[in-house]
């Protein structure tokens, strides 16, 4: 890191998806030049788009494009998706299998003032909501 005296630093990089994708499609080729990719000739009855470089089409694009910096941060204040976990657990063996009447139980004990999205958000009553729905 320059700005570091030339410390080492830690900041995470990877290939950028583009670049992941014109390898699966065999778009690029083998190349010798290590700070360089190539992208091949085009068969006949395909097309492969141009890459500009400085408004200029080539077919030789410096590594460093395909590489971005990975999102290393944290949100300043975590919100928690699932603010419930009333609802009873599935697979359970001491427990009764789970029925409409935990349904209802559920609803009756989560206050109804409670905005709509928040009702909802126990993840085993999303699971409950979701295979009631697989098996109408």
């Amino acid at each position: 890191d320059a700005s570091a005296g030339g410390a080492p630093c830690l900041n995470p990089f990877m290939v950028s998806d583009q670049c992941c994708a014109m390898v699966r499609d065999g778009i690029l080729t083998e190349s010798t030049d290590r700070k360089h990719c190539v992208v091949r000739e085009a068969k006949k009855n395909e097309l492969i788009s141009d890459f500009l470089v400085e408004s200029k089409p080539t077919k030789k694009l410096l590594t460093d494009f395909f590489i971005v910096r990975v999102n290393d941060t944290a949100p300043k204040k975590h919100q928690r998706m699932f603010i419930h976990a009333k609802f009873p657990r599935e697979n359970r063996p001491t427990q009764p299998q789970r029925g409409r009447d935990d349904l209802k139980k559920y609803f009756r004990n989560v206050p109804s003032n409670e905005p709509s999205w928040s009702r909802y958000a126990d993840f085993h009553l999303l699971l409950y909501i979701a295979q009631e729905m697989d098996e109408s």
